[in-house]
């Protein structure tokens, strides 16, 4: 329930009828759940602080594929330093530390450390393709 929770405080729309408070500056999703049980269609339009989402080709929902993890994204505004990060191969379980999470561990750590990195100094981060990981911004 991590992505779930950063996305309820950041202000996603839910089937929960849960209003987060919006206390942070910034935030890091890890497999963010797209449309369905908790979150419908157009939940994340009014998500407007900087976030980063991080997904993986093998992270399978209980709601469909892995792009379904990148409708967030797709579905936020742009603006305000949103970024989507796509691991080569990680799975659900990869981001929760099991299996052969090593390399989407460092890549994971990587990302989100230049992004609030660069946020504390009042930028917005550049994310970098490399080896296993793209990005998109917006």
């Amino acid at each position: 329930m991590g992505a779930a929770t950063v996305m309820l405080e950041a202000g996603a729309g839910n089937e929960l009828k849960l209003a987060g408070q919006d206390r942070f500056d910034a935030y890091v999703a890890l497999s963010p759940q797209g449309p369905g049980s908790i979150f419908p269609k157009d939940a994340w339009s009014k998500i407007t602080k900087p976030m980063l989402m991080l997904t993986g080709t093998g992270d399978k929902a209980l709601e469909g594929g892995w792009m379904t993890r990148t409708v967030p994204y797709d579905d936020m505004p742009a603006g305000s330093c949103k970024w989507l990060g796509v691991i080569d191969g990680a799975t659900h379980m990869n981001f929760a530390g099991s299996g052969f999470s090593r390399k989407t561990e460092a890549l994971t750590i990587h990302a989100a450390q230049t992004f609030l990195d660069s946020l504390a100094a009042g930028s917005c981060a550049t994310l970098a393709a490399e080896d296993g990981i793209t990005f998109k911004h917006k």
